[in-house]
């Protein structure tokens, strides 16, 4: 299941929601793909929808084709802006490092699973932001991030 905000042939922006058994996480991006779809067509995959693709079972370079698939169906080869939360955000991470994507800019809110001694090669430009009352990954977390990315 892909939701998909904005107008098709506008830049494209991919948003990867958390890990988790409520199913409001699938809507967490909801109120940002409104305000970005006057300037990019969001879509936002349902990655619990199908079993091969759930958070904490899909691998990386899974998820890398899948985005892949997308971009050659919407005939554009790059992602003007990838967002990811929770698990979303440690997925962000490693694909905005894969070149095939070309992902021009990174919103990482709260990243969790990535590791430290395997920094990824992120180039492009990137935002990252954390709650303070965060109960799941802690804010403290985020002093380590600049040096795995």
């Amino acid at each position: 299941e892909l939701r998909g905000f904005g107008r098709q042939g506008a830049p494209l922006a991919i948003a990867l929601h958390g890990m988790s058994s409520n199913e409001q996480i699938l809507h967490e991006w909801d109120a940002v793909a409104e305000k970005l779809s006057d300037r990019y067509h969001v879509l936002i995959p349902n990655l619990h929808s199908n079993p091969k693709t759930r958070p904490g079972v899909v691998k990386q370079a899974d998820l890398a084709l899948l985005l892949q698939g997308v971009m050659k169906t919407l005939e554009t080869d790059r992602i003007a802006l990838l967002l990811g939360k929770s698990w979303g955000g440690g997925m962000a991470a490693g694909l905005a490092s894969l070149s095939p994507l070309h992902v021009q800019q990174l919103v990482l809110v709260a990243p969790a699973g990535l590791k430290v001694g395997k920094p990824w090669q992120v180039t492009c430009q990137t935002a990252l932001l954390w709650a303070a009352d965060d109960p799941v990954i802690p804010v403290s977390t985020a002093e380590k991030v600049p040096g795995l990315l």
